[in-house]
């Protein structure tokens, strides 16, 4: 996803490049841009229109026409599930979660109900590559399935894989453990409180540790990000920083007091698609010793960027600032290395970020690595 994003805003500058004035984009580089370039390097740079000069300055740096989109799409075939998450327990497969208004929900299956069957395989000896087929696949195709609900009822019946709207925020117990599982996809405006909810919701549910996954999880406003670090503070104290040569772009976030979640134990899963946002969350936490982190290392992507009209028409995207932990730990270009890195053997294969956990949760090995910590 970060390299396609850097793609896309390169060809931007190739294709309009030669309409914008390289005068003024120095001018805007001088007074605004994170890194002190040579006037004269840029000027060259954009005067040219060529990735192979622009990208030295600045990875984001694009003039882009009126209307030009800044996300290009990804190159995998994307999926689908029925809006079904299970795991294997000796009875069978339990439904962790359902979302709502999924073809699971409503055909009937709820959170907690017992699915026996899929496509005719029972589920004490089904593969789980068998399993996850069925459940996460082609969109538009189905599968079977044999289920008891939490009251005994039978339900049985097909599910057809076209459930795309899963929330950013959502969570689940996992089976016969202490540990709760929180899925974390975006750091929206509604973010903190929704992490707070579920939070909630686990620790009720008898939770003493939680699994946080941020694979993929992208960005958001940056008061979001320092809102949903204090749910995790263990007293007043610096979060993190946006940094740059300008001080109209520098603020530091810290926390007011303690949060309420001080002191949860915490595992967060990272990946190539951890990005922004997401990547100093979990840098931050880890610096403080609040949490570990499992899974692979995250995009090396915290630029902030911002968008400057030009004269000409089009508009100019550079970075200004960038964010850091508290200690001053610039992940730029290199991203976070995991405390415990997992290979994932569906590296690749993921499209959005909705796809996490796969729905055969229980098969994840980045998830069973990360419970082995919080036994």
């Amino acid at each position: 996803m970060y390299r396609l994003l850097i793609a896309s805003l390169l060809l931007a500058a190739g294709c309009y490049g030669d309409k914008a004035d390289p005068e003024e984009i120095a001018k805007v580089f001088a007074r605004h841009s994170f890194a002190a370039d040579d006037p004269a390097a840029v000027k060259k740079a954009f005067g040219s229109g060529r990735a192979s000069l622009i990208m030295p300055l600045d990875a984001y740096a694009a003039v882009l026409s009126p209307g030009e989109r800044l996300v290009s799409d990804y190159p995998v075939k994307t999926k689908a599930g029925a809006g079904l998450v299970l795991w294997r327990t000796p009875e069978g497969f339990s439904a962790v979660k359902v979302f709502d208004g999924s073809p699971a929900y409503q055909a009937g299956l709820r959170d907690g109900d017992l699915v026996v069957k899929l496509d005719g395989l029972n589920a004490e000896n089904a593969p789980p590559a068998s399993v996850l087929a069925a459940l996460w696949g082609a969109r538009g195709g189905e599968f079977r399935y044999e289920a008891e609900t939490k009251e005994g009822r039978a339900l049985a019946g097909t599910l057809k894989r076209e459930f795309g709207g899963m929330p950013l925020v959502w969570s689940f117990m996992v089976p016969g453990s202490k540990t709760g599982y929180l899925r974390l996809a975006s750091f929206s405006e509604g973010t903190p409180a929704q992490v707070k909810k579920e939070l909630e919701a686990l620790l009720r549910s008898g939770a003493r540790g939680v699994i946080m996954d941020l694979r993929h999880s992208y960005g958001g406003p940056m008061g979001t990000l320092a809102q949903t670090l204090s749910l995790f503070a263990p007293g007043p104290g610096a979060l993190f920083k946006a940094v740059s040569r300008h001080p109209g772009y520098c603020r530091d976030f810290a926390a007011p007091k303690a949060g309420p979640f001080a002191g949860l134990k915490l595992v967060l899963l990272t990946d190539s698609g951890t990005v922004s946002l997401a990547e100093v969350f979990a840098a931050s936490l880890k610096e403080a010793g609040l949490a570990i982190v499992a899974g692979g290392n995250t995009a090396g992507n915290v630029s902030v960027t911002k968008t400057f009209r030009l004269s000409r028409g089009g508009a100019l995207r550079i970075t200004v600032a960038r964010l850091v932990t508290p200690s001053g730990a610039d992940l730029d270009g290199r991203g976070l290395a995991p405390d415990l890195p997992v290979a994932d053997p569906l590296d690749g294969e993921y499209a959005f970020s909705a796809d996490f956990p796969p729905a055969l949760a229980g098969a994840d090995p980045v998830i069973a690595e990360a419970l082995k910590k919080l036994k």
